[in-house]
């Protein structure tokens, strides 16, 4: 997703948290709402490296990696990531992020904490583009997304989060991982797997936003619900 699509999914999921009685949590997360979308943008900077704080509100620089944004859903195994040296994919990145976003709102850091929760939503929208759910991106990539960006409102929703069980990060880009590779073939056809199929161009671009785009803005909504709901755990 470019910038401004990622901030208008997680505008958006405040709005169906309120519509689905969600109050708790969008009231938990207004207040930082800039902040989480200025997170949200720098997860994609290349320039410098990403500058978040650990649990011991230590500054920690992540050096940009394409990699870190990407996840093939088959065989995946998710593991522990415990520094940035544990991060292979987009799942690890989340998890590292999440991880440290519900550690330092406990710890009532709440500006650090929802910098952290911006860059791990961030990952989270990122796998609803079909082309970060494949081992070789292939052709389309930037041209889907901005196409997508234009046109994201015909796939915006108002209510119905995905409330869903997962309570760690790393399951949540799995999931929408291995929805998003299904529909793949519907934007780019380059890759082997799918030379079956005709070359897709802009004519399939609908049927992949109208599958993905409001998954986005529900697993937003649900990803910060279950950020809120792991904030209220005990501290291990």
């Amino acid at each position: 997703m470019v910038p401004a699509s990622h901030v208008a999914c997680f505008r958006q999921a405040l709005v169906v948290l309120r519509n689905d009685g969600r109050n708790n949590t969008a009231d938990m997360l207004v207040p930082y709402a800039d902040n989480i979308d200025t997170y949200l943008q720098a997860a994609d900077w290349r320039t410098n490296p990403l500058n978040i704080w650990d649990a011991s509100n230590n500054p920690v620089g992540i050096p940009y990696s394409a990699a870190n944004h990407w996840l093939n859903p088959v065989g995946f195994v998710t593991s522990a990531v415990t520094s940035i040296t544990d991060i292979k994919n987009a799942a690890g990145f989340c998890a590292f992020c999440f991880n440290i976003a519900i550690a330092l709102w406990q710890l009532h850091d709440y500006n650090h904490s929802t910098a952290a929760l911006g860059v791990a939503l961030h990952l989270v929208q990122d796998l609803t583009v079909p082309h970060h759910a494949v081992p070789t991106p292939g052709n389309n990539h930037l041209d889907y997304e901005n196409w997508l960006n234009n046109n994201l409102h015909a796939g915006t929703i108002a209510n119905g989060g995905n409330y869903n069980n997962y309570l760690i990060a790393p399951l949540w880009v799995w999931n929408i991982a291995t929805r998003a590779l299904l529909q793949f073939p519907y934007c780019d056809g380059i890759n082997p797997p799918f030379r079956w199929l005709p070359l897709p161009r802009r004519d399939n671009y609908d049927r992949v936003r109208n599958e993905m785009a409001p998954r986005a803005i529900r697993s937003s909504a649900g990803f910060l619900e279950c950020f809120r709901y792991r904030t209220t755990l005990p501290i291990p």
